[in-house]
């Protein structure tokens, strides 16, 4: 499986899922039944792509300054319906806007520049990492509206309420980060679950969840 490069921000092309609920920049595969057989990884693999996708929120967003109480992945045996899953904790919070957006876009592009570091970058992978999001494009979408009025758009408009600017701000933001949300991903793996200070001191990172914790 060849890595192949991003398009930049200005050329990205949005496609329209099948179900018309979905928009995705890679192409929704010709048939499919389960992202799980789309990607066809081993248990693995897939509980390492969940450990970055989460330990990129967790990073992202704990030195945006949301508090990260903890964050936690199973594997797909461990995990309701065959499909590995993760879950990063937040406290109450108020920071810039468009550091939570980026915070809530780093799962996405982290799995996808995991792929492709790993040599494992496919369109079809690359698609279901995407769809795998949607619930952070929808709580992306909800802050936005409840600060701006703005819908989440998929075009390139260069504005903050658009998802290929926040993917290329998200990107940059990665490459500052990426040593330390590898190391954590690494040790998510191995522990499943980690707490504040454990988060704080893997990452390197101040961790706004430790604050008055003695």
């Amino acid at each position: 499986m060849t890595a192949t490069a991003e398009p930049p921000v200005d050329t990205v092309r949005w496609h329209v899922n099948r179900n018309y609920r979905h928009i995705t920049r890679h192409p929704e595969p010709a048939q499919w039944t389960d992202k799980w057989s789309v990607e066809g990884f081993t248990e693995a693999e897939k509980l390492h792509g969940t450990a970055i996708h989460e330990a990129a929120h967790t990073v992202l967003l704990a030195t945006a300054g949301v508090p990260v109480h903890s964050v936690t992945i199973r594997a797909m045996s461990e995990a309701v319906g065959r499909l590995a899953s993760g879950e990063t904790l937040r406290g109450p919070f108020n920071v810039v806007l468009q550091d939570l957006l980026v915070g809530l876009c780093a799962g996405e592009r982290a799995e996808d520049r995991w792929l492709h570091e790993t040599g494992m970058w496919n369109l079809d992978r690359a698609w279901a990492a995407e769809r795998s999001a949607i619930n952070d494009r929808q709580e992306i979408d909800n802050f936005t509206y409840q600060t701006t009025s703005l819908h989440l758009t998929y075009r390139s408009s260069g504005t903050w309420h658009d998802l290929a600017t926040l993917h290329e701000h998200t990107d940059r933001a990665l490459d500052t980060h990426w040593a330390r949300i590898r190391d954590l991903a690494v040790a998510l793996v191995e522990a499943r679950h980690l707490n504040a200070r454990q988060i704080a001191d893997i990452a390197r990172i101040h961790n706004p969840a430790t604050e008055g914790a003695a």
